[in-house]
């Protein structure tokens, strides 16, 4: 029995939705990761997830910005604070720049507004060791460090998809032989 266009328009259908899924899971991911990375490289020498140190805890620190109504101004405030305080249309910067005693944050006009929400992610997905549970140690892995646990989930993820992928192609070559 020959497949008919309507079943292969199918068949196509639910390929392309495989392959979108798995690019825009990949991609989320990397960004979290990109989220980690630049936090890490820019913000942790004066701020902390949960506490405030040189600078408020940014744990958070979009709710408390669309609190004061301006949420889409966080991204400048971060890219370039003495410009936004300066516009005069941010009370929110002035209200910090006064609570931290006129200290200034470093301008970083090089980071893109995806790149400052990926910051921004990544910090709030952050579990508050305050109120985290205490952790026994769990088992460990004897030679295998977390890094090398997380790459190996990926090879998980990957023979996942193609294990999905070869169903799909053996149930296309039955449904053809009968």
């Amino acid at each position: 029995m020959k497949i008919s266009n309507i079943q292969q328009l199918n068949r196509f259908k639910q390929l392309i939705f495989l392959v979108l899924t798995v690019a825009i899971s990949t991609f989320s991911i990397e960004l979290f990761a990109q989220g980690e990375g630049l936090f890490k490289a820019k913000c942790a020498v004066c701020h902390q997830p949960h506490k405030n140190g040189t600078g408020p805890k940014l744990f958070e620190a979009r709710k408390r910005w669309e609190a004061a109504g301006e949420g889409a101004l966080i991204t400048e405030w971060v890219q370039n604070n003495a410009k936004l305080r300066a516009s005069g249309k941010s009370a929110r910067a002035n209200e910090i720049f006064n609570e931290y005693k006129g200290s200034v944050m470093t301008a970083f006009t090089d980071l893109k507004d995806e790149e400052v929400i990926s910051i921004l992610d990544w910090v709030d997905a952050q579990p508050d060791p305050a109120t985290a549970a205490p952790t026994t140690g769990g088992p460990v892995t004897p030679g295998i460090d977390p890094e090398e646990e997380s790459s190996l989930s990926w090879i998980w993820i990957i023979l996942g998809v193609m294990f999905v992928v070869i169903i799909m192609a053996v149930g296309g070559v039955r449904r053809q032989l009968n």
